[in-house]
């Protein structure tokens, strides 16, 4: 009896943080996202709610329901100011003015940075532009700049090249680079940094990341002569290392549901420190010495799998599990949850923005809220062998979607099975995989020996993942923002209720005297089949009823900072300035195709349409603009040409009521963060309009322009030929602005090209917007080949469809082909 009752009184003490931890995680949230002031604000006035709930509980004779209800809002707003106040003096402190200003303005300095993260390249399934670069948390020691010397520790991105994939954790170096701001307030890095030079080492690593590096790479030394996906799969279960995970077979799992796996979380805790824990207490050893031996190995994991978000929220949870059993009281999973991100978020506020620490809650909370009562309600007779993974992998699944699909709107249909069928081999392969580590610091041969069973699990898992992202509508795309979330929600609730139906039925089908065996037995069959057809039916019937997306899902997905629309055998481009604005190159030709590509974006205001040339692929769809937007101004080529095309467009400016005029080289145009610049023409090539009918000559006079926003530099080409292609690649003037992320490969990618150009845009991708199937022969194959030996990606329209360029929180910049 008296366990009985213990066990409730955890239970409500766990349900009772929950709060607490709610009202840390908001206040957290809203803190770093805007101001100090802010933080000051949130705390004086939720503790003052907080405080007056508590005293309206001392002091008045009130319902049971309603004392509940206070002492929850009580702990929400007390935890949220005690939040807001801490996230105030962390924002406070990690922008110092000083170094705030020399980002702003773009310095080049010479800076000392201490490493905080292992180096990486931005990969996986969808397009990315940082194959070629290499990025890095670090930390401004100091930073100089003319008379300047700011010497305030501070967190940055490094964007460098891939001589920087060999800078070690916690290492010093010295570097030259150029500082910007981040993208919004919301990040946890106070600048970006992009260096060009090899970065120079000033000292080595500390002794406990050396340690823990050295276990990394005599473990990937042991697991190397294994065959298949074993040599880059088994670190990254073991220890989160992913160093030699094929790109491949991370998207493959990704698509599948299973990248999780290689992501270290409570199981891996579980497994090690609880393994500690009872070998000690095995040995006969009393508490304290249980709880150190299990805070020693916490704290190995931790430097060996780096302290990533999802490392830190099963690392503390750990720590909370192991003060729990010092004090006597081993702690409930839901409070220890709880009082795991209370702690960390007044630690590190910026955790509440973190994908990855909002998913390793999420699926801890789902597993531990859910798991138990969907088992409970499974029939008897399903052996608990299958009740209970099922129940957890449901749970979790439902539990992370709504935030998966924030960070890329799309659905992985096969994830519940996929991790049902993955799930008796993670475990063993895990603990072997661990073993091996260890082992392998002594002896790598030896570990190789012993780590040889784990290949059979790892190849049963690559197997898997890449036999399940092969199936038809493994990922379909989905909702995205708010809409996507409700939508994700509904979804999961969709799916526990066919799992609680398929039971009940299952159930009901066993227990009906009446009906003969075989027929009951037929039945529960076909009844099981049906409820697990119908959440993957409801998700390819809407894909198919929105041409490859679900009804009403938004393209592209949000954060989009360039589109190049598909309008066919023409050209048009998007820049996002704004949450309805952006500025328009070109129309293309119909404009039909314009109208689709705005709505799609949601775009509503134009602060600048600019018309490189006026033929009738880049300017037939400007009635399209007109109507749809908001158009403030245009710039135009000075070349009048066609006189049909010209005077059609000049009547509907002066119609519309729109200002326009000519662009020359020089002129600059600004919209929020970004910065346009007219690289060409640099005059009118034929003022009297004799070249009117020379489709060449028109050519050569489209306006080029340089784009500039956070993250991202463009460089549009038009339909310059060989002319003016020579002629701008030798003009002094702009000759620096040429160097770029992103360019248009000129006139639709035709074969008329100065290959020395694109050697000096040097891009990291290159589109070439044409119609499919078009008479001209757009793009030509020699031309996308020679752009490609610059070490350009290469994309067109006319196969990919409309293009999004999407640069997300840490400097990444992914290509979203086939809006």
């Amino acid at each position: 009896m008296a366990s009985a009752t213990s066990s409730r009184s955890d239970a409500r003490s766990g349900w009772a943080l929950v709060p607490v931890a709610f009202g840390a995680w908001a206040a957290a949230w809203l803190t770093v996202g805007h101001s100090p002031y802010l933080g000051v604000v949130l705390a004086i006035t939720t503790l003052g709610v907080g405080t007056a709930c508590l005293l309206a509980v001392r002091t008045m004779a009130l319902p049971r329901a309603a004392v509940i209800a206070l002492l929850v809002v009580a702990g929400f707003a007390v935890s949220a100011g005690i939040t807001s106040a801490a996230g105030a003096v962390h924002v406070r402190h990690r922008h110092p003015d000083a170094m705030t200003a020399l980002a702003d303005s773009g310095a080049t300095v010479r800076a000392r940075v201490r490493v905080t993260s292992d180096p990486r390249l931005v990969a996986g399934g969808r397009w990315n532009l940082d194959a070629r670069r290499v990025l890095v948390d670090v930390a401004l020691l100091d930073v100089s700049w003319r008379s300047t010397t700011v010497t305030q520790s501070t967190p940055a991105l490094l964007a460098a090249g891939p001589t920087w994939s060999t800078v070690r954790l916690d290492g010093v170096y010295t570097l030259t680079g150029v500082l910007s701001p981040p993208r919004d307030r919301s990040e946890p890095y106070v600048a970006s940094l992009t260096v060009r030079g090899d970065p120079l080492a000033l000292a080595k690593p500390r002794w406990p990341w050396r340690a823990a590096e050295h276990v990394r790479s005599r473990l990937r030394q042991a697991v190397a002569p294994l065959p298949g996906d074993a040599p880059g799969l088994l670190p990254s279960l073991a220890v989160g290392d992913t160093t030699d995970l094929p790109d491949d077979l991370a998207e493959d799992m990704r698509v599948a549901g299973l990248s999780h796996l290689t992501v270290v979380s409570g199981a891996n805790v579980t497994l090690i420190c609880g393994g500690v824990v009872a070998l000690v207490a095995f040995s006969g050893a009393g508490p304290r010495r249980q709880v150190a031996a299990g805070t020693l190995a916490l704290t190995a994991l931790v430097l060996v799998a780096r302290p990533d978000p999802s490392v830190l929220r099963a690392a503390a949870m750990g720590g909370v599990g192991l003060l729990g059993l010092l004090i006597g009281r081993p702690g409930r999973a839901l409070a220890a949850l709880a009082v795991a991100c209370t702690v960390l978020l007044l630690i590190d506020p910026w955790l509440s923005r973190s994908y990855g620490f909002g998913l390793s809650a999420a699926a801890t909370a789902g597993i531990v809220c859910l798991a138990r009562p969907l088992a409970g309600r499974l029939p008897a007779k399903l052996p608990r062998v299958i009740s209970y993974p099922l129940a957890i992998t449901v749970a979790a699944q439902v539990s992370v979607t709504p935030i998966l699909v924030l960070l890329d709107p799309a659905l992985a249909t096969y994830a519940v099975p996929a991790n049902l069928l993955a799930g008796p081999v993670v475990a063993p392969t895990m603990v072997v995989t661990t073993l091996a580590a260890v082992l392998a610091v002594a002896s790598p041969a030896a570990a190789t020996v012993v780590a040889w069973p784990a290949a059979a699990g790892a190849a049963w898992l690559a197997v898997l993942s890449r036999t399940v992202a092969g199936l038809p509508g493994a990922s379909v795309a989905w909702w995205a923002g708010g809409w996507g979330v409700a939508a994700a929600v509904a979804f999961g609730a969709a799916v526990v209720a066919v799992v609680l139906w398929g039971a009940r039925w299952w159930a009901a089908a066993r227990s009906a005297a009446s009906a003969p065996g075989l027929a009951a037995g037929r039945r529960t069959v076909l009844g099981a089949i049906a409820g697990a057809a119908v959440p993957v039916l409801l998700v390819w019937g809407s894909a198919a009823a929105g041409g490859g997306r679900p009804w009403g899902a938004g393209w592209p997905v949000p954060g989009w900072a360039v589109i190049v629309c598909d309008v066919g055998q023409g050209e048009a481009l998007l820049v996002r300035t704004g949450p309805s604005a952006a500025v328009v190159f070109d129309t293309g030709p119909d404009p039909a195709a314009m109208a689709r590509c705005l709505d799609q974006a949601d775009i509503d205001s134009v602060p600048l349409l600019v018309l490189s040339h006026f033929h009738a692929d880049h300017v037939g769809g400007v009635d399209a603009v007109l109507t749809h937007a908001a158009v403030a101004e245009v710039w135009h080529s000075p070349q009048p040409s066609p006189a049909a095309n010209t005077a059609a467009v000049a009547t509907a400016l002066v119609t519309a009521g729109v200002p326009s005029r000519a662009a020359r080289r020089g002129d600059t145009f600004r919209a929020g963060e970004v910065v346009i610049e007219v690289l060409w023409p640099e005059r009118v090539l034929d003022p009297g309009g004799a070249a009117a009918d020379d489709g060449t000559a028109i050519n050569d006079a489209s306006v080029v322009v340089r784009v500039d926003l956070p993250g991202l530099s463009l460089v549009c080409l038009g339909d310059l030929e060989i002319a003016s292609q020579s002629r701008l690649l030798g003009a002094r003037a702009t000759a620096h602005l040429l160097d770029a992320d992103v360019t248009t490969i000129a006139h639709h990618g035709s074969g008329v090209q100065v290959p020395a150009l694109y050697d000096a845009v040097s891009p990291r991708l290159a589109i070439a917007s044409a119609g499919a199937d078009n008479d001209y022969g757009h793009p030509d194959p020699l031309t996308m080949s020679m752009v490609a030996t610059t070490g350009s990606a290469v994309l067109s329209t006319a196969t990919a469809g409309a293009i999004a360029l999407v640069v997300d929180g840490r400097g990444a910049v992914r290509v979203l082909p086939g809006g």
